[in-house]
């Protein structure tokens, strides 16, 4: 059985390692047994300064901001007919496992957009806060504060 968090995707098979560990049977002799060590995720991903890491990274920040902006679960790049579909786009990109998705590239998106977001709100000239409160349906109390502003382009 797998390790959880543990990526079975192809790639792994390149990177796969066999180690021996002892194992009594019933008969009391020591065999042999054999089992593929967890490799690190970002083994999938070359590494900056490596052919195809540029292409890689763009492709990896179009696929998180697809996940962040349209609320899917992050569970989609283990998917098989999703990868079948990335694959036909191209051929050479190696989808994440769910591991590398959650603990690198969602962290230095949520980062990125931050600062953006800063940003923005430290060169508004005015903003409009709204509060709104209400209980959930578990009876646990929810405060919402909510800020609006215009851009240089009167953009929301």
């Amino acid at each position: 059985m797998e390790p959880k968090g543990a990526c079975t995707r192809p790639i792994w098979d390149v990177f796969a390692e066999v180690v021996t560990l002892p194992h009594d049977d019933d008969a009391g002799e020591s065999n042999l047994q054999q089992s593929p060590a967890v490799v690190n995720s970002i083994l999938t991903h070359p590494a900056a300064g490596e052919a195809g890491a540029d292409a890689t990274l763009q492709v990896d920040r179009m696929l998180i901001k697809f996940i962040a902006k349209e609320s899917v679960p992050l569970s989609i790049v283990e998917s098989e007919p999703f990868e079948t579909f990335l694959q036909a786009l191209n051929s050479n990109y190696n989808l994440p496992c769910k591991k590398y998705a959650t603990y690198e590239l969602l962290p230095s998106f949520y980062a990125e957009e931050m600062r953006k977001v800063k940003q923005n709100v430290a060169s508004a000239n005015a903003v409009a806060l709204s509060l709104d409160g209400w209980l959930n349906s578990n009876q646990v109390r929810v405060l919402a504060l909510s800020g609006h502003f215009l851009d240089e382009n009167l953009k929301e």
